[in-house]
């Protein structure tokens, strides 16, 4: 009991001593805090009107095209360490420091390569949407008598006729809508020219800006970009027929001519299940050939989207 007494007198007497220095020194603790929180705040708001870095805005407005802004690219590169790291460790095993990291390298490329395909196939859809979409906007910008912002609100209650174009023009209204200063409406512009990257693209966000900024009639200028579309379009046309033989033979018989190896291997040679996993993962040379096809196969797969995915443009 005396025990307990006396832990409660001594913390009674350091609150008396707390109290009593914050009665006297009260405003100026408050002030010392206040000062700190201003200089937090003040760093924050440095932080935030920073410009991002060149690779830092380019992965965030590829992850904001495919994913919709639903990945950052902190998460990005943190992914992509993770897998250097799991295939790292996987190679160390049977391979030299050197080599393993080369490995580890090469692997953790592809998932920005596979986004970078995804990408690119967006730009493709969307650039086809060009004709149509432009010749949307014009219809509309007509009949809400040249404003841009009645237009792009028109065009958002029917996004059917080019959808990824339309949910583009709308992410642009809700970025300008409420802020009309030249810095947002470049971002907003930029968002929209990088996700089509085409020539039509350009020049329909350089007079769209131009619409939003200074209100002017810019109808001639997207009914000239409308009559190159339509030129376009039918030189395009030719090619759809191109390469469709490549594809299907790096896409489907690469991997079946593997598994038919595997089988043969098995089931001919008389080579047991075990004895060939630790012979194609166990061991130096097997790793790094089960690694060099893979590499090529993916390198073969990017190398036909790159020549099929040709954007409508002119």
């Amino acid at each position: 009991m005396r025990e307990y007494m006396a832990i409660f007198i001594t913390a009674s007497y350091y609150g008396l001593l707390a109290a009593g220095l914050y009665l006297i020194f009260g405003r100026s603790i408050r002030k010392v805090v206040l000062e700190i929180r201003m200089r937090k705040r003040l760093r924050a708001r440095r932080r935030a009107l920073k410009e991002p870095g060149l690779m830092t805005r380019h992965l965030d407005l590829m992850l904001s095209t495919v994913f919709r802004g639903k990945i950052s690219a902190k998460f990005f590169c943190i992914l992509t360490l993770c897998i250097f790291v799991f295939v790292y460790a996987a190679a160390i095993k049977v391979l030299d420091p050197s080599a393993a990291v080369i490995s580890g390298i090469m692997i953790s490329i592809f998932p920005y390569l596979i986004i970078r395909i995804r990408l690119e196939n967006i730009r493709k859809k969307s650039s086809f949407e060009g004709e149509a979409f432009i010749g949307e906007f014009l219809t509309q910008y007509r009949i809400c008598r040249f404003n841009a912002f009645e237009t792009m609100s028109k065009m958002a209650e029917d996004p059917k006729t080019a959808e990824t174009c339309t949910r583009l023009l709308l992410k642009i209204l809700y970025i300008t809508r409420n802020n009309v200063a030249d810095a947002t409406i470049k971002e907003a512009a930029d968002s929209f020219t990088y996700a089509i990257n085409t020539n039509w693209s350009r020049m329909f966000a350089y007079n769209l800006k131009t619409a939003i900024k200074t209100g002017e009639n810019v109808s001639l200028a997207m009914e000239d970009v409308f009559l190159q579309l339509r030129e376009a379009r039918i030189l395009g046309e030719e090619r759809v027929r191109l390469n469709a033989e490549a594809t299907r033979m790096v896409i489907f018989l690469i991997p079946v001519m593997y598994a038919a190896t595997v089988l043969i291997s098995i089931k001919y040679v008389g080579l047991p299940w075990n004895e060939y996993l630790r012979n194609q993962f166990g061991t130096s040379q097997g790793f790094m050939l089960i690694l060099a096809i893979l590499v090529m196969f993916l390198v073969n797969i990017i190398i036909v989207e790159v020549v099929n995915n040709q954007k409508f443009d002119f």
